[in-house]
């Protein structure tokens, strides 16, 4: 039953990480957003959070968190030390994509 909780936690965490890679790399359509919404701002979106990581350097994001999630479960540890680890990684990586989908989409410019 861990078996399945874990590898299940692992398949949600992964299609998160490619929906973050999906909204890394729109960077052009974002910006084609930001100047109509925001002409007067520098910043994408106005933010400096969507500035800084919706480039190609902010693939490293998803990309380190992948291979957590590999090394974690190649490591061989016991299935509830896997489960903790990959349920921190997961929620860091929910957090860290809310924070970039409500920056990404101001309810009011």
């Amino acid at each position: 039953m861990l078996r399945i909780i874990n590898k299940s936690i692992i398949l949600i965490h992964i299609f998160l990480l490619l929906g973050m890679s999906f909204i890394i790399l729109s960077r052009d359509e974002v910006e084609e957003i930001s100047q109509y919404l925001f002409p007067h701002s520098n910043l994408l979106m106005d933010s400096l959070l969507v500035d800084n990581v919706i480039n190609y350097y902010g693939l490293l994001i998803p990309f380190t968190l992948l291979s957590v999630i590999v090394i974690v479960y190649k490591q061989g540890l016991t299935m509830s030390k896997q489960i903790i680890i990959n349920t921190i990684t997961f929620t860091i990586s929910a957090v860290f994509l809310g924070l970039l989908i409500n920056a990404l989409y101001p309810i009011s410019p």
